[in-house]
C-alpha cells in the first residue's frame, strides 16, 4: 500500500512538474540557509576559541568601554597601567598602543595597523603570545626597528619584505628587524610592531594606551583578580569608561555576537521555510481542485478517507524530502565555498566542519514541514463525497 501511495504521489508531482519545482524551491532556500548559517557560524566560533586557547586562561584584559563592539568610548593611559601593575596577584602587565599609519616600501604605499610594544616585554611575544619569527630577530633597544607581519612581508607589497630591509612609517624610516610567522588571520598578519616609546613619539601620544594585557600569577583566580583590578581602577576614573575582562568573558561576548547573527539570519531562513510551506499548501490545494474527479473515482472503487488523506500527505512529504535533500547539498556547497573564500582572503583559522547530525535534522525537519503543510489540503481532499466529486 505504501508503495502505491509513493507511485501515485510521484506520478502526480511529475504531471505538475513546473509547479512542483517552484513549490520545492521555497524549501530548498530555507534548508540551504539553515545549513550554511549553522556551519559557517560554528566555524567562526571554533576559530575564535582556538585563538584564545593559544593565549591561555591566566590573563585579564583592560579595554576602553565598548572597545570590541563596536567602538571604544574611553581611553586608557599610563596611570591605569601602573594601577594594574601594582595589584599583587598580577605577574606582569603590558600596555600597548595601536594606531593606523601610512607605510611605504619601495615607493609603494598602503595603510596598516601599527602596534607600539614595550621593548622590555619583547621576549613575551614569543613565549606567551606564540608570535614566532621566520626571519631576523626581535627588536631590542634599537629605536627605529620593527617586526612585520607575514602578509606584510609576502603579499601586501609587490616585492617581498625581508629582515634588514628599510620601510617608512608615517614618513620615518625603520629597519625591519624580523618577519613574523603566519598566524592565520589577515588582520593579525598585516600588522607591524615597533617599540612603544617610538610609537608615542611617532603618533604624538605621550600617555595613551589602547589596551592593557595582564598575566595573573600562578594559582590565582582570574575572575577574582579581574574584579580587584576593576575596583582599583574605579577609584581613579569613571567605571563606565573601561572594561576588565577575562578570556572566558571575551569568548562570551564573541559568542553573543555570533548568537545575534544566527538569530537574524535564522529568522530569514525561517521566513523562507514559511514561504515554502505556504507554497506546498497552495500547490496541494490546487491539486485537490484539479483532481476532484480522480478522488471521486478512487472513493467509488473503495478508497477510504484514510487512504485519500495518506495519499496527499505522502505527496507533501515527498515535496519536503526533495526540497530538504537539494537544500542540504546547496547548503554544504555554500559552506565550503565560504570557507575557501575565507582562507583565500587571509582568514585561515576558519575551518568548515559539516555535522551529520545537522544534516539529518535538516532533512527530517523539511519532511515534517512538508507533512504539516499538507495536512489541511489532505483533509479537504479526504472529506470529498464520491457522488459530489464525480459530478464535478
Amino acid at each position: 500500500m505504501i508503495v502505491d501511495y509513493f507511485t501515485l504521489a510521484i506520478r502526480s508531482l511529475h504531471h505538475r512538474l513546473l509547479r512542483t519545482f517552484l513549490t520545492v524551491l521555497g524549501v530548498v532556500i530555507g534548508v540551504a540557509a539553515i545549513i550554511a548559517l549553522v556551519t559557517i557560524s560554528q566555524g567562526l566560533q571554533n576559530a575564535v576559541v582556538h585563538e584564545f586557547s593559544k593565549i591561555g586562561t591566566d590573563r585579564i584584559y583592560v579595554l576602553p568601554k565598548g572597545f570590541l563592539f563596536p567602538m571604544g568610548t574611553g581611553a586608557l593611559n599610563i596611570k591605569d597601567l601602573e594601577v594594574v601593575k601594582d595589584v599583587p596577584e598580577i605577574d606582569y602587565a603590558i600596555g600597548y598602543l595601536v594606531k593606523t599609519a601610512g607605510v611605504e616600501f619601495k615607493r609603494e604605499k598602503t595603510m596598516l595597523n601599527i602596534i607600539g610594544w614595550p621593548t622590555e616585554y619583547t621576549d613575551k611575544l614569543k613565549k606567551d603570545y606564540d608570535l614566532w619569527l621566520i626571519e631576523g630577530d626581535y627588536f631590542k633597544a634599537e629605536k627605529y626597528a620593527c617586526l612585520v607581519g607575514y602578509l606584510v612581508a609576502e603579499e601586501i607589497f609587490n616585492k617581498e619584505v625581508h629582515a634588514k630591509d628599510k620601510i617608512k612609517i608615517n614618513g620615518v624610516e625603520f629597519r625591519v628587524s624580523g618577519v613574523m610567522k603566519e598566524i592565520g588571520s589577515r588582520e593579525d598578519d598585516s600588522q607591524i610592531y615597533i617599540p612603544l616609546d617610538t610609537a608615542r613619539e611617532l603618533f604624538n601620544d605621550a600617555n595613551g594606551i589602547t589596551a592593557i594585557d595582564a598575566k595573573v600569577r600562578a594559582g590565582e583566580d582570574p575572575e577574582s583578580v579581574a574584579n580587584k583590578v576593576k575596583r582599583k581602577l574605579s577609584r581613579i576614573r569613571n567605571e563606565k569608561t573601561f572594561d576588565v575582562l577575562t578570556p572566558a568573558q571575551l569568548l562570551e561576548q564573541f559568542g553573543n555576537v555570533i548568537a545575534i547573527l544566527q538569530i537574524v539570519l535564522g529568522g530569514i531562513a525561517a521566513i523562507s521555510l514559511v514561504v515554502g510551506s505556504v507554497g506546498i499548501a497552495n500547490s496541494l490545494y490546487s491539486s485537490v481542485l484539479e483532481r476532484i474527479n480522480e478522488i471521486g473515482t478512487l472513493k467509488a472503487v473503495g478508497a477510504s478517507t484514510k487512504n485519500i488523506l495518506s495519499l496527499f500527505l505522502v505527496e507533501s512529504a515527498i515535496i519536503g524530502a526533495i526540497g530538504g535533500a537539494i537544500g542540504i547539498i546547496i547548503g554544504v556547497v555554500i559552506s565550503y565555498v565560504v570557507g575557501i573564500l575565507a582562507v583565500a582572503s587571509g582568514f585561515k583559522l576558519m575551518k568548515i566542519i559539516i555535522s551529520w547530525k545537522l544534516l539529518v535534522f535538516a532533512f527530517l525537519f523539511s519532511i515534517a514541514i512538508g507533512i504539516i503543510s499538507g495536512v489541511m489540503p489532505a483533509r479537504s481532499a479526504a472529506k470529498l463525497k464520491p457522488a459530489e466529486a464525480l459530478r464535478k
